[in-house]
C-alpha cells in the first residue's frame, strides 16, 4: 500500500501528543480471533500516534509538491476535560487556528436595482 502521495496543495496537519496511544498489541495464542492486549503505548491522541503524523508530514515535505505545516494542539487546551482524537474537532483552539489560516472573505456586493 505504501504511504499516501503528497498533496499538491498547501497542507496543515493538526495532532496531539499528550495521551498514551496504543502502538503494539500482543496475542496470547496463535488464535487471532481472540482479543489481543495492548503491550506498548507511545505519545499520541489516544488513537493516532504523534510520530506517525510527524513522519508523514516530513515525508510529504521532502516530496516538495507543496508546503506542509504541523500544528501541535496543546494537551491543556481545555483544563478539566480530556481532549483526545474525537474531541479535537470541537476545540476552540482548532477553530482559532483555522480562522487564522483561511483568509477572510469580503461580503458579496448587494445586487443593484
Amino acid at each position: 500500500a505504501g504511504r499516501p502521495p503528497a498533496p499538491a496543495v498547501p497542507t496543515h496537519m493538526v495532532y496531539l501528543d499528550h495521551l498514551d496511544t496504543p502502538c503494539q498489541v500482543t496475542y496470547e495464542s496463535n488464535d487471532l480471533r481472540q482479543e489481543p492486549f495492548v503491550s506498548r503505548h507511545t505519545a499520541g491522541d489516544g488513537t493516532i500516534m504523534a510520530s506517525g503524523v510527524q513522519a508523514l508530514a516530513a515525508a510529504w515535505g521532502r516530496d516538495g509538491k507543496a508546503p506542509v505545516e504541523l500544528h501541535r494542539m496543546p494537551g491543556d487546551v481545555d483544563p478539566g476535560r480530556r481532549v483526545d482524537h474525537a474531541a479535537m474537532i470541537s476545540e476552540e483552539w482548532l477553530v482559532r487556528l483555522i480562522e487564522g489560516l483561511v483568509p477572510a472573505q469580503a461580503e458579496p456586493d448587494a445586487p443593484s436595482e
